[in-house]
């Protein structure tokens, strides 16, 4: 229970998104569908935030092409934001 008003609760929930996009993931995995992956993972718990950020496959080889699609996807956010809070 909160001690101070403006104190926060953070709910511990499961990920239930998450755990289905990375299971349809590895799915596409297995299929030999996927070339290669950019990846950004925040971890919810601790003091200090965590994050992971890296790519696999053959975007781990060539930083080009991965920076690339680590364009498209700082694009998409950028865009969905600005339509978010306009």
């Amino acid at each position: 229970m909160p001690t101070n008003k403006k104190e926060l609760i953070e709910l511990d929930f499961v990920e239930h998104d998450t755990i289905a996009l990375l299971e349809m993931l590895i799915q596409f995995c297995k299929e030999n569908r996927v070339a290669g992956m950019v990846y950004a993972v925040r971890l919810k718990h601790g003091r200090s935030s965590h994050a992971y950020f890296g790519a696999t496959g053959r975007l781990a080889d060539d930083s080009i092409e991965a920076a690339g699609v680590a364009s498209m996807l700082n694009h998409k956010f950028s865009r969905e934001a600005v339509e978010k809070y306009s």
